[in-house]
């Protein structure tokens, strides 16, 4: 009996409001607004980039990045369990680039590298631009991807970058972040983006002494 009142009270409210006549017709049109600020700036973030337990450690580093000295080790191939050895670093950089203040609905990029002091030059070997790879890779999410574009896996060789600069488009920046990784040429079989075939490892071959690049990094915005 409870459910038969329920719907009786229902039908006489809308018999009720589909009377043909009313006392007043209302419109009301509610606006609707949602901003987002334009970015004011870019923001450059530089970090070292070790390894822990499998997992990388970002430690803020400044406007020169020093891999330090190398360190002499050897690697296992584990499939031909070939060993190589080579001088290596502990460590890598990456460099993030990012709207600040807002969002940019373009953000261009351009790297250019140049070569300024090497030992082997006295051996017509090469410099760090031949041992040193960048990395291209698109952050969304917290979660990094390659951007393919830029030596078909993502890496290249620092003195593949083109005299003019290689060029990051905000086409290819989907999330509005750039992360670039600066490291040394490993040879390593296990790395997830592998060491271009043309590129060079630190090896006793080498002449002593300090390596020295520039990296020069231009970005615009709006």
């Amino acid at each position: 009996m409870k459910t038969i009142k329920g719907l009786l009270w229902v039908f006489l409210v809308i018999l009720f409001m589909t009377k043909s006549s009313y006392a007043f017709i209302m419109n009301k049109d509610l606006g609707l607004v949602a901003t987002i600020e334009a970015a004011t700036g870019l923001n450059f973030l530089t970090f070292s980039v070790t390894n822990s337990s499998g997992s990388d450690v970002l430690s803020p580093a400044g406007s020169t990045l020093s891999f330090g000295d190398l360190i002499y080790s050897a690697v296992t191939d584990p499939l031909t369990h070939v060993v190589s050895t080579s001088w290596r670093s502990d460590h890598a950089f990456a460099i993030e680039i990012a709207p600040v203040g807002g969002t940019a609905s373009t953000m261009n990029i351009n790297v250019q590298y140049s070569e300024l002091t090497n030992p082997n030059s006295t051996t017509n070997g090469h410099g760090l631009g031949w041992k040193s790879t960048v990395t291209f890779m698109n952050i969304i999410n917290n979660v990094e991807s390659p951007i393919t574009a830029h030596g078909g896996t993502g890496k290249m060789l620092l003195k593949d970058l083109p005299e003019s600069g290689e060029a990051v488009t905000s086409a290819q920046i989907i999330a509005g972040s750039l992360r670039m990784y600066i490291g040394m040429v490993a040879k390593d079989p296990s790395a997830a983006i592998p060491d271009p075939v043309d590129g060079e490892v630190f090896t006793n071959f080498d002449q002593p002494g300090e390596y020295t690049g520039k990296l020069t990094i231009s970005a615009t915005g709006f």
